[in-house]
């Protein structure tokens, strides 16, 4: 508190938008929490105050006399670490760039499942490409692919249904806070279905949340060459 009007001086002259956010709670909630935690409050240190309850209300003094109108206060008094948290996200979190992330992997179950994920989705019941030679050298990042797994009825069932459950479970878990949620979408040779389905549900959600896209299994795949 002592050093807070240099400070606040010098965040004047700097040359970027700088937010200034004050915490505070009650009286009552501040006496309480001092003792719990059994801190000496720093203004009974050096003896600018004779009893915590005169040195919370100095501290609260000299801070708000230095303050704008335009800082941001937070009372905590009745606020749980997670609704706090929501109100310092709600001030300060970037809107263009969600706290929440996505990774889609997709898999050929041939050569394991990953370890690390949190949902993973079996496709193996889709139209395989893999039995047409036409596209079987090639995957799910060719459109030949893409439209052949896409176009077929099954598959449309198959994302409809997907999509109303990962609309509803994304949206829970950032509700709940969790920062990064990981789908592996498996396939046989994870090379055709599991990559076109991985594709699609990146481009679904990549424009509302931090969304990373990985084919694990690329290096196996069957290639032109080896026809």
């Amino acid at each position: 508190a002592e050093d807070f009007p240099i400070f606040s001086r010098k965040l004047n002259g700097i040359n970027a938008s700088v937010s200034v956010l004050f915490i505070d709670a009650s009286d009552s909630v501040l006496l309480n929490r001092y003792k719990s935690t059994r801190r000496i409050h720093p203004l009974l240190l050096s003896n600018t105050a004779n009893t915590l309850e005169e040195a919370i209300t100095e501290e609260r003094h000299r801070f708000k006399q230095n303050l704008d109108n335009n800082v941001i206060t937070i009372d905590t008094s009745f606020s749980s670490e997670k609704e706090f948290k929501k109100k310092l996200e709600s001030y300060f979190a970037k809107k263009q760039i969600p706290s929440f992330s996505i990774s889609f992997i997709s898999f050929g179950y041939k050569y394991g499942v990953p370890l690390d994920a949190d949902l993973m989705i079996d496709v193996r019941f889709l139209p395989n490409p893999f039995w047409d030679e036409k596209l079987r050298y090639f995957s799910g990042n060719d459109k030949e692919v893409y439209d052949y797994v896409m176009d077929k009825p099954e598959t449309q069932e198959f994302i409809q249904r997907l999509l109303a459950f990962t609309d509803y479970a994304f949206e829970q878990y950032t509700k709940e806070g969790k920062n990064h949620f990981t789908v592996a979408i498996g396939c046989t040779g994870g090379q055709h279905r599991s990559v076109t389905i991985a594709n699609y549900l990146y481009d679904v959600y990549k424009e509302r949340y931090n969304c990373y896209l990985d084919h694990r299994d690329q290096k196996e795949w069957l290639t032109h060459e080896e026809a």
